[in-house]
């Protein structure tokens, strides 16, 4: 089931919510307690549910784009199971109600939203692409030296993911390469700069690899404070080093 770049009309319709149900199923498969994730066709019928702050928030955008961020936001309040206005912080991410943590992606053809309540988790990532190869000059913009990854499309899904995880938390800018990476049977253990290390998730479903890392809410305090010492260029400290575990199932 490969995803029809240049279909058009109701096939590609058909074609990418077919992939939409695959990305739920392997997600609900792999995800931890609580965490309910959804996946729908990016469609330009979706804009037509934006709300006026949330239709400006892309207003100057192109048709495309505007259809990416409708289906995202309809995937996400499907995902929470209710109609709340979904507008963004300053890093670009969603903004969830505040009961709840929340990560968006798309790829060409799907968007894929994720919830959890933040009793449980203070912070969540999610990240999808299409299963396929990079080029090499791509591949060495991601994969580094200390990285153990079977291809750079995963390593990029993965980093991804953890770096949406590490921008709730408060964390900066980060360079692929900032990331180390090792991925075994599914399951991803990441070192980013400064100490703190994720550990989630990576699956692949026909034509897609999909990554999700989930912060639980008990490593909240320590994640943030070591984040604050790396912002204040302190530098890591073993004292600050936090395994964040998730997915025991």
């Amino acid at each position: 089931m490969n995803v029809d770049r240049d279909a058009t009309g109701s096939n590609a319709k058909f074609v990418a919510h077919d992939a939409a149900a695959e990305v739920e199923r392997t997600i609900a498969l792999t995800a931890g307690p609580r965490v309910v994730a959804r996946c729908v066709g990016i469609e330009s019928r979706y804009i037509a549910g934006l709300t006026p702050a949330e239709a400006e928030l892309v207003a100057r955008a192109v048709p495309a784009r505007r259809a990416e961020f409708a289906s995202g936001r309809f995937a996400l309040r499907s995902a929470i199971g209710a109609n709340p206005e979904i507008l963004r912080h300053s890093s670009g991410a969603p903004r969830s109600p505040d009961h709840l943590v929340c990560s968006l992606a798309h790829d060409p053809a799907v968007a894929v939203a994720v919830v959890a309540p933040r009793t449980l988790y203070c912070a969540i990532g999610i990240d999808i692409e299409p299963l396929q190869p990079l080029g090499a000059d791509e591949a060495s913009l991601i994969v580094g030296p200390a990285d153990q990854v079977d291809d750079a499309m995963t390593a990029f899904v993965v980093k991804e993911s953890v770096y949406k995880a590490w921008s709730t938390l408060g964390g900066g800018m980060l360079e692929h390469h900032d990331i180390v990476v090792r991925v075994v049977d599914g399951r991803f253990r990441a070192l980013v700069a400064g100490g703190l290390t994720f550990d989630g998730v990576v699956r692949q479903t026909i034509d897609r690899v999909v990554a999700l890392t989930c912060v639980p809410a008990s490593a909240g305090p320590r994640c943030r404070r070591t984040i604050t010492n790396v912002v204040a260029g302190i530098g890591p400290d073993d004292n600050f080093c936090t395994v964040v575990s998730n997915f025991d199932g």
